[in-house]
């Protein structure tokens, strides 16, 4: 009898061992939870599907500061309140203590599954401030969502760009030749080429240097005067004048004032641009004289090309 009884005492401790494992909850792996705060008082904790907590169950938090993992200090700060998935209040196991551990049992109202968690603090954690929010309940769940405020976890990056305006000229001389009253002489002249940064674009203007007359054209030195500047070269008349055609444009509504352009002891604009470009435009020199242009071996002028953007 005693032999029976014992068997009976093992079997039933056997069950009772087995019950008691059947209670233990399987610790699911971590799941993904997420913060929010629009003002570091009012805080909502996302909780994911499979997330299904029951009457009694408990969520445990602890709150760090995400830069050391120092906890921050709820004992002059705790919250007033819990509420899982917009139902009834929880209850506030512990509200918050020094170590920054909160501790909640659900209520009895079985709240829905993946139901979000909201709390509330008594005053607004610092700013300027990331924190940690370690989330774990009895059903195994655990996590951790990090919160940033104000200027935690912000790297400001700075950088300057520099005005920029280069003006290129493909060649520095031009040869025309010997001039003829029966003809139109014309040479290529330089390819200019302006690029620039500036917002509001670039202004290309050309001088002639003075003809020894106080006017533009070509001169010599041993004439009083010279070949003036014209609106455009033509058979048999004495004239000098710069021709310009875009060749190529980055930006937006630049061109040239006038394909054929009259020249000036004093700059003038020949090609205007209205925002950042690099722009190129091929020139043509031309001069004509008429059968009685005083004969000599040394015509001549510079032209001066000079550029200027608006920053």
């Amino acid at each position: 009898m005693k032999k029976l009884f014992s068997r009976f005492a093992a079997i039933a401790a056997t069950v009772a061992m087995l019950a008691s494992y059947a209670t233990i909850p399987a610790y699911a792996a971590g799941v993904v939870t997420t913060v929010t705060s629009a003002d570091r008082q009012n805080f909502t904790l996302a909780l994911p599907a499979g997330v299904d907590l029951d009457g009694d169950d408990v969520i445990t938090l602890r709150i760090t500061t995400t830069a050391n993992g120092n906890p921050v200090d709820l004992s002059a700060n705790p919250i007033t309140s819990a509420i899982l998935g917009g139902g009834a209040a929880e209850t506030l196991t512990e509200n918050g203590d020094a170590n920054g551990q909160i501790i909640i049992t659900e209520s009895g109202d079985n709240t829905a599954a993946d139901s979000d968690l909201a709390i509330v603090f008594t005053s607004a954690l610092a700013t300027n401030t990331a924190y940690t929010i370690a989330y774990s309940d009895t059903n195994g769940n655990i996590s951790a969502a990090m919160i940033n405020f104000g200027t935690a976890n912000v790297v400001s990056v700075t950088a300057i760009v520099e005005p920029t305006l280069t003006l290129a000229l493909s060649t520095n001389s031009v040869a025309l030749g010997i001039l003829s009253p029966s003809a139109i002489t014309a040479a290529a002249g330089p390819v200019v080429s302006v690029a620039t940064n500036a917002q509001g674009g670039f202004v290309l203007s050309v001088a002639d240097s003075d003809d020894g007359s106080g006017n533009a054209g070509l001169y010599s030195a041993s004439l009083l005067d010279g070949i003036a500047a014209t609106v455009a070269a033509a058979n048999g008349i004495e004239g000098f004048n710069l021709n310009i055609t875009e060749a190529t444009d980055s930006g937006n509504a630049v061109a040239a004032n006038a394909n054929d352009f009259v020249l000036s002891t004093s700059a003038a604009s020949v090609i205007t641009g209205n925002d950042p470009t690099v722009y190129t435009a091929n020139t043509q020199i031309e001069a004509s004289i008429s059968p009685i242009t005083p004969a000599a071996a040394d015509y001549a002028t510079n032209l001066t090309f000079t550029a200027t953007a608006t920053f």
